[in-house]
């Protein structure tokens, strides 16, 4: 047990309890259905929690969530033992098949993978944040679903099909058609020997650097709108579906673990700077224009203190850390002293949060294109420091 394994511990819980909460969407004599269903979605992780920690294993992470979708979308349509609207069974079809093609991508992945996913790898020991991410897996399946479950307990009469529908399918359709592309390039890419140690930048991961997950918001934004001819009052909480997908994968499980990944190991690298300034991370079409710095005579020290000022010279950045909100008011900017001296940004400035104990992860590495070729480092810590430190190697 850590100093943090009563948070983790109360983060299982109100899983646990937001899942149970939500099921009271339910219309009276429909809420039975939801409560077990949310119940037996926690309850399938643990029971695959139990032998993964003994065995110290990730293999069956992601195949458990989607046996979980199948099981569950199994269990809420046959709640009703009447007639199923067309709405029913199109959307739970929908959502057994995107189950099914991404537990068997994902599961022939990891185990051609030896059975290691690097999300797991300081964690799997940590048997509170193991438990924990099983856990939060159960209560993301029962959100993710939750249009779905909430139509398939319906006792009262489905509305017919209408524009809603089709602009939702439509949505769904093209959505998986998204994550099913990305996720064949990206495999067809790996299985090439020239690839190896290298990043995808080619077919839908030109226009984004995640393109499945892109795929992925849409789908369940298309499961959701079409849900919306059925749902009244309370039941809209199921917006909480999409919503809940692109936090999850924006924000905590998907794209922050992969980018922190690949930056460890691409960090460094100038081609791998340029593709991150160029390509959005998720949508492919946001991303940031860089304009060239103002040509400078010699070498000197600027300090970029907000967003507006830092915009027209950044290239590419990634932010990691607890503080990284903190960090965009403390950037500082040494354009042109650290190659001047021929010193590396990098080992200086690791040499520097090692020297005053910031935490490793801290810092934001950017690379800036000039009139001098300029590279440059912010950082976290003291600016007087930092800035005494430069002039002091000048």
């Amino acid at each position: 047990m850590t100093r943090s394994s009563p948070i983790f511990l109360l983060f299982s819980v109100v899983s646990i309890l937001l899942g149970q909460g939500l099921a009271y969407c339910g219309r009276e004599g429909e809420q039975l259905a939801l409560h077990s269903i949310a119940a037996v979605a926690i309850l399938i992780q643990w029971i695959v929690f139990i032998p993964s920690y003994f065995f110290q294993t990730e293999r069956f992470f992601d195949f458990t969530g989607s046996l979980t979708y199948l099981s569950l979308v199994a269990l809420s349509f046959a709640q009703e033992s009447g007639p199923k609207s067309p709405r029913q069974i199109i959307l739970t079809t929908f959502t057994a098949i995107w189950a099914i093609r991404l537990g068997s991508f994902l599961f022939t992945r990891i185990n051609r993978d030896g059975g290691i996913d690097t999300r797991f790898t300081d964690i799997k020991n940590k048997i509170v944040r193991f438990f924990n991410l099983w856990t939060i897996q159960g209560l993301w399946v029962f959100i993710t679903a939750l249009p779905v479950f909430i139509i398939n307990c319906k006792r009262s009469a489905s509305q017919p099909l209408g524009a809603r529908d089709t602009v939702g399918f439509v949505l769904w359709g093209l959505g998986f058609a998204c994550e099913v592309i990305a996720d064949a390039q990206k495999t067809a890419f790996k299985h090439k020997p020239a690839n190896k140690g290298r990043w995808i930048e080619e077919g839908l991961w030109y226009y984004s650097r995640h393109p499945n997950y892109f795929g992925e918001i849409m789908l369940w934004c298309g499961v959701f709108l079409s849900s919306t001819k059925d749902l009244e009052g309370v039941q809209y909480i199921a917006i909480l579906s999409p919503m809940f997908v692109t936090f999850l994968l924006m924000k905590v499980s998907g794209i922050p673990m992969l980018e922190k990944a690949s930056f460890k190991k691409w960090g460094n690298d100038p081609q791998y700077q340029d593709y991150l300034a160029r390509t959005s991370a998720l949508d492919g079409v946001i991303s940031i224009q860089w304009k060239a710095p103002p040509t400078v005579t010699e070498p000197h020290v600027m300090v970029v203190r907000n967003d507006e000022e830092l915009l027209p010279y950044i290239r590419g950045s990634l932010v990691f850390g607890k503080n990284a909100n903190a960090m965009k008011s403390r950037l500082v900017y040494i354009p042109g002293v650290l190659p001047a001296l021929g010193v590396s940004p990098v080992e200086l400035l690791q040499e520097y949060v090692a020297a005053k104990g910031l935490p490793s992860g801290s810092l934001l590495f950017c690379a800036l294109k000039g009139a001098l070729g300029w590279h440059a480092t912010a950082f976290t810590g003291h600016e007087r420091s930092m800035r005494m430190r430069t002039r002091e190697a000048v």
